[in-house]
């Protein structure tokens, strides 16, 4: 069988009114397992209002079960992303190769799309051909496949952006283009950025665009005959534009940059943090906890890198440091076999509940590789961050930590014990670390209603209304050229560049006849 489906089983009672029970599904093709896990506690509340969910990734663990949520894996595609997950991130890095995932996005999106559209597995050809779907939640990590299924399903989107904002959401979306002052997703710039920073900030939001409208598009429209058996389809990014109703950002002010948003894009960063079940922490590890002198650091690197998987020189960094403060409790993401002599104040573990543990009262610092969900979980515990970015948007969040001085910021590459151990020492000693991640602590959690509440009440309202179309920037009619105000500039230049001549060629005149 090359398709896997799940069914939830469990028995509960939902005090809910079916009678507004709507069919949705989660398009969650591509992306970690750590995009479906922060977006699980929205799925569910959707669950359990009545509404029968259909979740579709590559990923089989689920956060928890719920009766009224399908989770669907076909096994091709779950092949398939097993190949990009286990890519050694820490060999990209010492390999310079951390920022190639963001060139590689486009032939990623079009495997995955062919992959699904190609499987040959009755249920899932049923799912894609026969089904209705009233909302679609599309993840913007490889999700432009959904576009060309809901062309079947009829439906309406919600994009969800599981990071930080993409390069060319400007030109699907009608987002404001603000890359004068904000560091693009791919890039390794400090802030505040330089001209030249700038200069390039500007060209690669280009680049990432051109890469979209004239590689992966064209591809994207076979695929969209494929799906409706005709010679002519519409532009895929004319279609992108039109279908999506509203964006999710998974982000919020606190732990992403503050951003000129319009009204048709969300923020609902922090939901896993407002979810009401509470995983438990594991008695060994709570006892190991609570037994600290001094306080407990945490070092997680990420659900898709294998610390225990790195070479001995890299053992031997984490050893040295550790022991180096006896009195500190750590506590590390260990998938592989315990080694032999081992720090005692080290506890190794496959498996934690890594916001659970991070709120606990000793906990003092969290090594992390930065991703966004971690450093959101850091921020709303008010706990420090030694990040060590490996690819991908690692490098754009740990920067931004850096400029707000919550933490600091390690390069692996040339990474030392002594310089680990200097970095633990400072974010242990130097009170402004804990005392500005305190305050981001206090406003993440100020909110007029819960990111789940959020989300809920605008999946809802986008079911209620058949056009939302007033929300949207109108920028439909507008080229990337148009959107950047470049003609108005180009306008401007050639009529400065005309006057100066016209002024030029007076003076030589009156130079002339003066002679």
């Amino acid at each position: 069988m090359e398709f896997k489906i799940l069914f939830t089983l469990i028995p509960a009672v939902l005090f809910v009114n079916l009678a507004h029970s709507e069919n949705i599904i989660f398009f969650y093709g591509g992306g970690t397992y750590s995009h479906k896990h922060a977006i699980w506690p929205l799925t569910s509340a959707l669950a359990d209002k009545g509404h029968k969910i259909t979740f579709l990734s590559p990923h089989n663990k689920r956060p928890w079960l719920h009766p009224n949520i399908t989770d669907v894996i076909p096994e091709k595609l779950e092949k398939l992303l097993s190949v990009f997950h286990i890519q050694d991130k820490l060999q990209q890095r010492l390999a310079g190769e951390e920022l190639k995932v963001w060139n590689t996005l486009g032939d990623w999106s079009l495997s995955i799309c062919k992959t699904i559209l190609d499987d040959d597995d009755p249920t899932l050809q049923s799912l894609i051909y026969k089904s209705k779907f009233d909302l679609i939640f599309v993840n913007a990590a490889f999700g432009e496949c959904a576009y060309i299924m809901n062309l079947v399903w009829k439906g309406k989107i919600i994009l969800v952006d599981s990071t930080s904002i993409l390069p060319y959401f400007p030109d699907i979306i009608g987002l404001n283009v603000e890359t004068s002052w904000i560091p693009d997703i791919s890039s390794q710039f400090l802030y505040p950025m330089g001209y030249f920073d700038r200069i390039h900030n500007f060209f690669y939001s280009i680049k990432f665009l051109y890469d979209r409208q004239y590689k992966l598009y064209p591809e994207l429209e076979k695929l969209m005959q494929q799906v409706l058996r005709v010679d002519k389809v519409q532009n895929f990014a004319a279609l992108e534009l039109e279908s999506t109703n509203i964006v999710f950002l998974n982000t919020h002010y606190t732990t992403d940059f503050a951003r000129a948003l319009p009204p048709n894009i969300i923020h609902v960063g922090g939901l896993q943090f407002w979810e009401p079940r509470v995983e438990t922490i594991p008695e060994k590890m709570r006892r190991f906890m609570d037994d600290a002198e001094e306080g407990i650091i945490l070092m997680v690197l990420g659900t898709s890198y294998d610390l225990s998987k790195t070479n001995e020189k890299f053992h031997t960094i984490f050893w040295e440091t550790v022991k180096a403060f006896p009195k500190i409790r750590f506590i590390f993401s260990w998938e592989g076999e315990t080694p032999e002599h081992i720090p005692k104040n080290l506890l190794l573990s496959k498996w934690m509940p890594q916001k659970e543990v991070l709120g606990h009262p000793k906990m003092k610092a969290f090594i992390s590789h930065c991703g966004l969900y971690s450093i959101a979980e850091a921020t709303y515990h008010g706990v420090p961050i030694i990040g060590i970015p490996l690819v991908a948007d690692e490098d754009y969040d740990v920067y931004r930590i850096e400029m707000e001085a919550i933490g600091v910021r390690l390069e692996v590459k040339t990474m030392t014990s002594p310089e680990l151990q200097k970095a633990v020492k400072e974010v242990l000693t130097n009170k402004k670390y804990q005392n500005n991640m305190k305050k981001l602590s206090k406003l993440t959690r100020e909110r007029p209603m819960s990111p789940i509440d959020t989300g809920v009440w605008w999946a809802e309202m986008v079911l209620r209304h058949d056009d939302l179309s007033t929300l949207k920037p109108r920028t439909e009619n507008l080229s990337w050229i148009q959107l950047r105000n470049l003609d108005v500039f180009a306008f401007i230049f050639l009529i400065i560049s005309l006057i100066t001549i016209l002024i030029a060629k007076i003076i030589n005149f009156g130079i002339s006849i003066l002679i």
